[in-house]
């Protein structure tokens, strides 16, 4: 072996011995690294936090009818005020009135893009926007979800 392959051959195997024992600042927080071993012999532990487990409710508070409704009531409009709307005029007893029309006609998961609650609604880039903002107002609010 040539001295200069020995040269490199050293120079190599000294830089891989320090790389393995160099930690950087990137690494120090890396939980992938073994932990440090306090003079006791025994892994330091840091302090943390466990985190508290997420639990669903399984039922929420009953709302009144009152409240449902009123709750639909502002959902709708806020809705309705977003887009073009063909029944500008509509009271709120014919909202909730449509509302529960959408209700009874919507199976739990169907979305209800070809349902016009509204005669003689017209389609809107293919979809029947006030219908579609009533419905989806509705489920929001006041239609019962079925387990």
């Amino acid at each position: 072996m040539s001295a200069r392959t020995a040269t490199a051959a050293v120079v190599l195997l000294a830089a891989l011995a320090l790389t393995g024992c160099a930690e950087s600042a990137t690494d120090a927080g890396d939980e992938r690294t073994a932990p440090a071993v306090a003079e006791s012999g025994q892994p330091e532990t840091r302090d943390t936090e466990t985190p508290v487990p997420v639990v669903a409710e399984t039922d929420g508070p009953e709302t009144s009818d009152e409240e449902q409704q009123t709750a639909f009531i502002k959902e709708v409009r806020s809705r309705l005020a977003k887009i073009r709307t063909q029944i500008p005029d509509i009271t709120d007893e014919q909202l909730i009135s449509l509302a529960h029309k959408a209700c009874d006609a919507l199976a739990p998961n169907l979305t209800g893009e070809d349902l016009s609650l509204v005669e003689g609604e017209t389609r809107t880039n293919g979809h029947f926007m006030d219908s579609s903002a009533i419905i989806v107002a509705a489920r929001l609010t006041m239609c019962p979800i079925e387990n």
